[in-house]
């Protein structure tokens, strides 16, 4: 049966962090604890846990117990993908740029830039159906 370590370590490599970006995401200071938490030598407190509901919808339940979905809410992978492509351009963004932002801002950018995100796939699918309807 899966431990809460194992679970934590399947929700990272689902959203294809290293236990670097994965300590960034959940605000700990060094992917030294991520190992300790993937490999049960310590728990992560309910605030981390928290953390991966509120930025990726991960299902408490599920991390704590294995019993239900990984996803809560019914949110789709692609949202998933969304929020880790944004978190890592933001990342980017904020190193080329030297820029220091509290976590709460940091938190709002991802979110500007991952409806962003959505809108223009959203846009250029529409684009494209249009296209196929003008030209069928």
């Amino acid at each position: 049966m899966e431990s809460l370590g194992d679970r934590l370590k399947i929700v990272r490599n689902h959203l294809k962090l290293n236990k670097q970006e994965f300590a960034n995401a959940v605000e700990v200071s060094s992917p030294n604890t991520i190992y300790k938490w993937e490999h049960d030598l310590s728990s992560p407190p309910a605030k981390v846990l928290g953390k991966l509901h509120e930025k990726y919808r991960i299902d408490v339940q599920w991390l704590v117990t294995g019993k239900g979905s990984m996803l809560a809410d019914g949110k789709k992978e692609a949202d998933i993908l969304y929020i880790d492509l944004a978190v890592k351009l933001v990342d980017e963004a904020i190193r080329e740029t030297g820029t220091t932002i509290n976590n709460k801002q940091k938190d709002a950018l991802v979110e500007i830039v991952r409806e962003e995100m959505r809108k223009g796939a959203k846009a250029k699918i529409v684009g494209i159906l249009k296209a196929l309807k003008g030209g069928g």
